[in-house]
């Protein structure tokens, strides 16, 4: 699909960091903000970065990365690469005074979160996990609803994302210990799901997780509990294929989800009603990209939503489960 010129007087431009196939999305996701565009396109293959460019119509190509990170016209990166290379290409982004907006999962350790969002405060930089979930118009939604008491007091929340990659190899990097496993490739949508739900922080973790031949979390399932009593299990998968839903569940109704880290629709249970709950969004990748530039043209260091904070209460969970 052809987004058509994206160039744009006096906008947020950005630069794509890898080409890969989640950027696709990504790319739809800006064709929708008026306040942006995308001015230039990296990857180590040429070939691929010249047909990615005439795509969508993206008037600079570099086969390098420094090369683009020296584009003093370009103001916030958006990087599509695998997580083991995401602390070294956030640092070098920050270290040409870009702005970083981060696929997920964007980092594997509280140390190199620490150090990226020291860095990027120190640069001036904005820095941002690109995580879809907190973001979602139908999530904000939910959340204004239950804060209005809709459901009654919250009690428990459940969450899952796992999926089967039917591998027999196991040579695919969701498979690799130290920056992989179901909870960390795909569980922590639903960790970032009850985390917002339940805004609070985590004070307990139990885990229980079945092992691929490479030592990576193939199934997990974690149960949380937050500072304001609320109770949480959360699910990840990378060979496992369920059913991918949220439920929240307060002392007068629920709420049903399903697929809800990019849902534009939900279900309300409630005194023996139901009713079904819908909110307008142009693509799924749009809000979070939506806020991601407002916070660049802000000239915030950090997202308010998705913070330092937000990322260190993710990972406590991720680290539970490597060491479960």
């Amino acid at each position: 699909a052809f987004i058509g010129n994206l160039m744009k007087d006096n906008k947020v431009c950005f630069g794509i960091l890898g080409p890969g196939k989640i950027s696709h999305r990504v790319m739809k996701g800006i064709a929708f903000a008026d306040n942006a565009n995308v001015l230039g396109v990296a990857s180590r293959d040429r070939e691929k970065a010249d047909e990615y460019a005439a795509l969508y119509r993206i008037p600079r190509v570099y086969d390098d990365y420094d090369e683009m990170l020296k584009d003093e016209e370009i103001d916030i990166i958006y990087i599509a690469t695998i997580p083991s290379v995401h602390y070294q290409q956030i640092m070098m982004c920050l270290d040409n005074h870009k702005s970083v907006l981060c696929e997920k999962p964007m980092l594997t350790n509280a140390e190199d979160i620490k150090k990226c969002f020291a860095y990027a405060k120190q640069q001036g930089c904005f820095l941002m996990e690109a995580q879809k979930a907190p973001f979602n118009y139908l999530n904000i939604e939910i959340k204004k609803r239950i804060d209005e008491g809709l459901i009654g007091d919250l009690k428990y929340i459940e969450a899952a994302y796992c999926y089967d990659t039917f591998a027999t190899k196991y040579d695919h990097w969701v498979f690799d210990y130290d920056n992989g496993g179901g909870m960390f490739d795909v569980g922590v949508y639903a960790i970032a799901y009850a985390n917002m739900m339940a805004n609070s922080p985590i004070v307990n973790i139990q885990s229980m997780v079945n092992r691929t031949p490479r030592g990576s979390d193939g199934f997990a399932v974690s149960m949380l509990e937050y500072e304001n009593g609320v109770k949480a299990v959360v699910k990840g998968a990378i060979e496992l294929q369920t059913e991918n839903k949220a439920m929240i569940y307060g002392t007068k109704g629920y709420i049903e989800t399903y697929n809800f880290w990019k849902n534009d629709e939900a279900i309300i249970y409630l005194n023996g009603q139901v009713e079904k709950l819908k909110v307008e969004m142009p693509t799924d990748f749009y809000p979070e990209i939506e806020h991601a530039i407002n916070c660049v043209i802000e000239k915030r260091i950090q997202s308010p939503v998705m913070s330092e904070w937000a990322n260190m209460e993710i990972l406590k969970v991720i680290d539970h489960v490597k060491k479960v």
